[in-house]
């Protein structure tokens, strides 16, 4: 470290073909793109205790690192080339020998060491993660990471009761398989749950049996809302090929791996065995890909938008939100008509906001769903531009 690449100082020389002009590289820009790549192959550790000691952290997550499977360095390279520990404030900058070994060591963010001692892994602070479309999420075995990557598998539950610790609620989850991550959303004040969470499974093919089992599920006074993050989103693509088999040897003979037979703490009685008789059948969801249409859901009740001036205020609030993601050119909340209360109404419940621009949709949906409003936790999804455009707001 400290000395310059091979090349730089030297002036470059003309190419063939350009008339003999010599086309330099911008030393700044090169500097730059340097300090880029070293920071995409550093971590911060926090909680490095005094008993800690540096060989011992190093061997540790060597280990660790080399044991997943999807890791493309040799087995033999050892993933840390360097580590920095201020013990003053309990710290320390690990470099490694590859981004990916960087990757994977933010994935174990939580792991104990030596089996009490949890480790904060984050990125540095000024890290900016590259646009080139390398894998960034990895499984640890043995590793929940607290990392949950966006897309079609990531999963919401929320209404969970206030009483319930992180760990019950992980392994409630675990009755349907492996946690790969788990992420419960708290107050940036006090520290306090705010009763929903994000995760993901390692087999990817229980998410729909997951959804369909937890959901509805009473704890106390709360029904659990559970579904994946974004609604419309596209199902594991081996689901497809499994849900017919399930009468002849599929799903279905595979059972629940990991159910928990006895009761969790601060749990109602007979929940493990109630989770236990759970049927395995949901059909994959229909795929809708991002539009202009955003949806929704669990957001209004017909009794909030009775009265006109509570209509409006409530649509002129959805309007200032959603605008901060990009421009709205219409917002329709669906309610009774004055002259048939009792009619049916398509839609009823729902609020659908049309972009005009399907990334602003998308970024909205991703910054929304989970959120509450009036104390209940929105539900997001999208909607054809045809069904929108036709009001079949029941699609």
């Amino acid at each position: 470290f400290g000395m310059a690449p091979t090349g730089m100082g030297v002036a470059p020389a003309p190419l063939a073909g350009l008339g003999g002009i010599a086309l330099g590289l911008n030393p700044m820009l090169m500097q730059a793109n340097q300090h880029a790549q070293r920071q995409a192959r550093r971590v911060y550790l926090g909680n490095v205790t005094e008993v800690i000691q540096e060989k011992e952290l190093v061997e540790f997550l060597n280990n660790k690192i080399k044991g997943v499977s999807e890791r493309i360095a040799p087995p033999t390279q050892d993933p840390v080339l360097s580590i920095s520990i201020n013990r003053e404030k309990a710290y320390a900058f690990i470099e490694f020998h590859s981004d990916q070994d960087a990757d994977i060591a933010v994935c174990m963010d939580g792991i104990l060491f030596k089996g009490c001692l949890p480790l904060k892994i984050r990125r540095p602070k000024d890290y900016v993660p590259p646009n080139d479309g390398k894998k960034r999420n990895f499984h640890v075995p043995g590793i929940v990471s607290t990392q949950v990557e966006d897309g079609p598998d990531k999963i919401f539950i929320g209404n969970l009761p206030p009483g319930l610790t992180e760990m019950e609620v992980k392994e409630f989850l675990k009755a349907y398989g492996e946690l790969k991550a788990f992420h419960m959303v708290k107050d940036v004040n006090t520290g306090m749950p705010k009763g929903y969470a994000f995760f993901t499974y390692v087999n990817s093919a229980v998410v729909d049996d997951a959804c369909k089992g937890l959901n509805g599920i009473e704890l106390g006074d709360k029904k659990l809302v559970c579904q994946r993050a974004n609604i419309g989103a596209k199902p594991h693509p081996n689901l497809a090929g499994l849900i017919p088999g399930l009468m002849g040897g599929g799903l279905l003979s595979m059972g629940l791996p990991g159910i928990p037979t006895g009761q969790l703490p601060g749990m109602p009685p007979g929940l493990g065995a109630a989770a236990a008789a759970l049927v395995m059948q949901q059909a994959p969801a229909q795929a809708i890909k991002a539009t202009r249409i955003l949806v929704m859901q669990n957001m209004v009740q017909p009794d909030d938008i009775k009265d006109e001036e509570e209509y409006k205020d409530i649509v002129e609030d959805i309007r200032e939100e959603c605008e901060r993601f990009g421009k709205v050119k219409d917002i329709v909340v669906p309610r009774p008509s004055a002259n048939n209360p009792a009619g049916v109404v398509k839609g009823l419940g729902k609020v659908f906001v049309e972009f005009i621009d399907a990334e602003d949709a998308q970024k909205a949906e991703r910054a929304i769903c989970g959120r509450k409003f009036a104390e209940r936790t929105v539900l997001t999804r999208f909607l054809s531009e045809t069904d929108f455009q036709s009001r079949n707001l029941d699609a």
